[in-house]
């Protein structure tokens, strides 16, 4: 089957000089059955300057040449109460195996 597995990883940094910020929620909008591990986990306070690294791994489905959009959001509060949130963007390219994996991709052909 083409595609395979990609390791994903988001920083979420509190960019704030003042406010602290708790980060309630992190999830990937475009790929499905993704899910974060963050360190430390969420809901996490975060002071000014502080970040966390959350990291998932999923598989993507395709064929060589295709291109994915991930899409992280994060959301959460500063300590004035007010709703605080991001959006993090990559772009995934799935390219052709290397010559000693085309076993894993390439449909079986018997020749005689």
């Amino acid at each position: 089957m083409p595609g395979g597995l990609v390791d994903l990883e988001v920083e979420i940094k509190n960019e704030s000089v003042s406010d602290e910020v708790l980060v309630k929620d992190l999830k990937e909008t475009k790929i499905p059955d993704t899910i974060y591990g963050c360190t430390p986990s969420l809901p996490a306070t975060l002071q000014p300057g502080e970040s966390i690294t959350c990291r998932a791994k999923t598989f993507v489905d395709g064929k060589a040449g295709d291109v994915f959009t991930s899409r992280a959001t994060t959301a959460g509060i500063d300590d004035d109460g007010y709703p605080v949130s991001d959006v993090q963007e990559v772009i995934i390219r799935i390219v052709q195996s290397p010559a000693s994996d085309y076993n894993l991709y390439m449909p079986f052909v018997h020749t005689r």
